[in-house]
């Protein structure tokens, strides 16, 4: 570690792999399937808000899921406080940016 402002999370191996690649093996997935993914996918997103903290790179590779489907957010390098002025280089993908972001207007 380079300071003390900086640390590492530790997350299990997910055996149902992330998101990207199961959109591609199971491009029928039943709606009630889907819907349940991404309903868990926003009770994580309003955890992480409700803590003070934005993930700056949602897309599906950062989205894993444990045994049950139980979408798990990842990749934590962008996570950045929300209301606070991003001082850092943001490390996300752009073709998921938001567009307010692309445009350098005020994220809020």
């Amino acid at each position: 570690m380079q300071d003390a402002h900086q640390g590492c999370i530790s997350m299990p191996f997910y055996k149902g792999g992330d998101l990207d690649a199961w959109i591609r093996d199971n491009p029928f997935a039943d709606l009630a399937t889907r819907r349940r993914i991404a309903i868990g996918l926003l009770y994580g997103l309003h955890d992480l808000h409700s803590r003070g903290f934005v993930h700056c790179d949602i897309k599906p590779k950062n989205i894993f899921l444990a045994s049950s489907l139980s979408p798990v957010l990842g990749n934590f390098d962008g996570v950045q406080m929300h209301n606070v002025t991003m001082t850092q280089p943001l490390q996300t993908t752009k073709q998921y940016m938001a567009p307010e972001l692309l445009r350098d207007e005020v994220v809020d």
